[in-house]
């Protein structure tokens, strides 16, 4: 049987400051100090392949400044923002609305202050107004989390070449410089793998960036 060394939240690491926390039989009910409406989990937390989704996903989100919201919206795979709402939904036991705008464009939305409170101080989730990031405890998981917030990254903001047209390259697309910066740290301390970077200016929205590979040895290695 193979046994993966997870990192783990116990009840003792919540700040007492920010949340009240309550026994509920086998859960506990957890009330942001700002909010109306708790989330109730089973302790510990396991920070595994799950919530390393969550923390990929916010790339097509977003946790709000003031933290009453978090968003994913997604179109090109609708049962992105199912599987977004579904995990959080086990986790936290509370309702993610789901909805499709006229375009196509599904979303998945939940109002809940604790948790928007909890991603951002227990997960370390960036809110919108902050620099993209990746969660500090990502990098302190098993090479397997690791392996599955990129994979949720680049399904999020990663694209590939046709090899029919000649060209072969991975691409990871950004708005942000600093992300993008530590995004391709991360690839090459943890995998090895030597992204190189551009960016471009569009006129209108500024600069962009973006992180690729188009070397046979790097893309069969990614």
């Amino acid at each position: 049987v193979l046994i993966v060394n997870y990192k783990k939240i116990m009840v003792k690491d919540i700040p007492k400051d920010l949340f009240s926390i309550f026994k509920n039989n086998e859960h506990y009910t957890v009330l942001y100090r700002q909010a109306k409406k708790p989330i109730k989990i089973k302790f510990p937390i396991i920070l595994d392949e799950n919530i390393a989704k969550i923390s990929a996903m916010i790339l097509d989100g977003s946790l709000s400044k003031n933290l009453r919201t978090v968003q994913f919206s997604q179109k090109k795979d609708p049962l992105k923002a199912k599987e977004f709402s579904s995990i959080l939904e086990s986790i936290f036991n509370i309702k993610v609305r789901i909805g499709c705008d006229k375009k196509g464009v599904y979303t998945a939305t939940s109002s809940n202050r604790s948790l928007c409170a909890f991603l951002y101080y227990i997960l370390d989730i960036y809110k919108c107004d902050e620099n993209t990031k990746i969660p500090k405890w990502v990098y302190q998981s098993t090479r397997k989390v690791k392996r599955e917030y990129l994979s949720y990254a680049f399904a999020m903001e990663g694209s590939i070449k046709d090899p029919s047209t000649g060209e072969r390259e991975i691409r990871f697309h950004s708005c942000d410089y600093c992300h993008t910066q530590e995004l391709k740290l991360f690839l090459k301390n943890e995998f090895d793998l030597n992204f190189a970077f551009r960016r471009y200016y569009v006129k209108d929205y500024g600069w962009k960036y973006y992180l690729y590979l188009n070397k046979d040895e790097e893309i069969s290695k990614f």
